[in-house]
């Protein structure tokens, strides 16, 4: 449990610094009827791209931990 709080923390830190997949959450989030719960869209896009960072952060610590192990 701790491994994935410190990625999660991980990626809010790396929020800056990564583009934003607006485009790409709010299609997404069509497809699947996905809807903020209250009026702050913001906030929910913001926690969506929240977890995009965070599996984006591990898949590429998989891919680089696979190219030390070749």
């Amino acid at each position: 449990m701790q491994s994935i709080t410190m990625q999660l923390r991980e990626a809010c830190r790396l929020q800056a610094y990564i583009p934003h997949p607006r485009a790409f959450l709010e299609g997404m989030a069509d497809i699947f009827g996905c809807r903020p719960l209250d009026a702050s869209k913001d906030d929910f896009f913001h926690f969506l791209e929240t977890i995009y960072n965070a599996g984006r952060v591990h898949g590429i610590r998989q891919e680089r931990a696979k190219r030390r192990r070749l």
